[in-house]
Parts: structure tokens; sequence; C-alpha cells
């Protein structure tokens, strides 16, 4: 299961304003900051089988790394807090494997399930959703590419990883903005994932934000 708080930065240079937050400095783990450029693709059915049980899948690029992810779930426990748990399944391509290629073929649903990982997740969960794809063919929904800037934080007890998103949404002729902080679980008590986002968002222009990229675009081709 994915746990992970979103905020919504109510300022273009909000993510600028994170170094001056100097108490958030010996909170960070020793050269654990990361820059990576994402671009991720989501696709469903032509009929959107997976919008009907509120699933979705997903294929980003990570530098030279593709990776494929199912998720189940696209909701939030507390809308007032931005907490976000979804289940979450994913798999890593090989490289000489072509993306586009894979998805213009068809989903192969006995693949996915034998290569998939994930945190305890249920295989039930993900073969419903596998069911609804299995022999037919994938059509792109929308678009999210994305500068994330994440680093390893101990706070309390508890590990998470602190993502800075910035880049935009795609989704048909429709353009939006990303800029967002997320704060994700790693291990330890989700009690210390709200004290930290209430402690950031009482130093930095945020506030909670309770769709995800994916959920975003939806609203923006009015399918949500």
């Amino acid at each position: 299961m994915e746990t992970e708080l979103k905020l919504r930065f109510l300022r273009e240079d909000g993510p600028k304003l994170l170094s001056d937050v100097f108490w958030l400095r010996d909170l960070v783990m020793p050269e654990s900051t990361i820059v990576r450029e994402m671009y991720s693709t989501y696709f469903d059915t032509a009929d959107h089988d997976l919008l009907t049980i509120k699933a979705s899948l997903r294929i980003r690029k990570e530098g030279d790394v593709h990776v494929v992810t199912i998720k189940r779930g696209d909701g939030f426990t507390d809308p007032g807090s931005g907490l976000h748990q979804r289940m979450e399944w994913s798999v890593e391509l090989d490289e000489d494997e072509e993306p586009e290629t894979f998805f213009k073929v068809g989903f192969d649903v006995d693949w996915f399930l034998r290569c998939s990982v994930s945190e305890g997740d249920p295989d039930e969960a993900l073969r419903e959703v596998l069911a609804l794809l299995d022999g037919k063919p994938l059509v792109e929904i929308c678009q999210a590419n994305f500068t994330r800037e994440s680093m390893d934080v101990g706070y309390g007890d508890t590990l998470m990883e602190l993502s800075v998103d910035t880049g935009e949404l795609i989704a048909g002729d429709k353009r939006e903005s990303i800029c967002e902080l997320e704060i994700e679980l790693k291990e330890g008590d989700a009690r210390d994932l709200f004290a930290l986002g209430e402690e950031l968002a009482g130093s930095l222009p945020l506030e909670p934000e309770s769709r995800s990229k994916y959920g975003r675009c939806l609203n923006m081709l009015d399918y949500a």
C-alpha cells in the first residue's frame, strides 16, 4: 500500500522557498538528494474499464529506465490533509523492450502478474484489474511530465521520501502546471507523516491536494 501526503504550492516560487526552511536541512539524510526527469503516460481501454474501478495504468520513463505501474484505489483517507493511500504494483522493463510496442500489441497480463512487485498488496486485487485488460488494446489518456527533486527525510521514528515536482499535465488539448510537494512513507509511523506535513504547511505556502496527477487529468477531460 502506497501512503503519501500531497501538498500543492500556492505560489510558483514555492519550491524555491524550501531551501529557506532551515530546520528541514537537519532532517535530510546525507547524499540522498536526487533530481530526475520523469515522463509519465497513462493508458486505459477504449471503454475506460480501469476508470470504472478507480485503477490506473502508467508507464514512466526515469532516465533510461521504463517502469510500468498499476495503481488501484485512487482515493484519499482524509481530503483535508491530502493523504493518499493506494495499492500499487510495478514492473521495470528490460532495456531491449520498447515501451511503445509493448502497449500497441496489447497488454501481457500474465507477464505483469508474474513479474510485478508490490509492498504486500493482494494478488487478487491485481487480478481483478488485469481481467479488465486481458486481450484489449490500450489507448493513451494523458501525460504528466515533470522534474522531481527528492530526498530521504528522517522525522521522529519514521523514514520518508520528500519530493518536489514541477512540470505540466497534458490531457488532450489541455495543459495544467504541476507545482507540488509529496511526502511518501517509507517505513515507520503515519502520524509522523502528518506531523511533518503540518510543519511544512506552517512554513511554506502549501495546501492539501486531494487529487493525484492522473485524477487532475481526468478532471481536465471531464472524466471524473
